[in-house]
């Protein structure tokens, strides 16, 4: 059932329902009881999926963007893979989290090669999520004008040549 702009859903046989602020599980336990005492049912089991939920994933990724999601606990490494994994580029140790809570957005860093990831809030992807995954250090530099020593070298190296071939002339 799709919840209206007030916050409430309407099951026929139970009628309206505010479900605004509460979790999936406070959803899926109210309407069991309403279901029992209402007679209805003796044991119902009930599910409650958001099914428009979605995070953004960018960066060192091989496939990234804007990706759906029907389950209700999603982590981030199921979240990475969604996204095709990291590339040899991106940096494990310091994964962008940008999370809207209370209007305010909250950005957080995530160390994925850290056991204590599991026990972090940010362990688990909810609906809006953005990830981005910075690339390393060897990518940035190799991103300039000139990526590394070695092309360095090489420059100097035609550089001076083309000046001692000049001069001998």
């Amino acid at each position: 059932y799709q919840v209206n702009s007030e916050g409430n859903i309407t099951i026929p046989v139970i009628g309206g329902l505010k479900v605004i602020g509460l979790t999936t599980t406070q959803v899926s336990k109210k309407i069991q009881d309403l279901l029992v005492e209402d007679g209805q049912l003796v044991n119902p089991i009930v599910d409650v999926k958001i099914v428009n939920s979605y995070f953004t994933i960018l960066g060192e990724v091989n496939k990234p963007g804007r990706y759906n999601f029907l389950k209700n606990n999603i982590n981030i490494f199921q979240a990475i893979g969604i996204g095709g994994g990291l590339t040899i580029n991106g940096k494990r140790k310091n994964i962008k989290l940008l999370r809207s809570s209370e209007g305010k957005l909250k950005v957080s860093e995530i160390d994925i090669t850290s056991s204590d990831l599991f026990l972090s809030e940010n362990f688990q992807i909810i609906p809006g999520d953005i990830i981005i995954i910075e690339p390393n250090n060897a990518r940035v530099k190799n991103a300039g004008l000139i990526g590394n020593s070695g092309t360095l070298l090489s420059l100097l190296s035609f550089i001076l040549s083309s000046i001692i071939v000049i001069s001998n002339s």
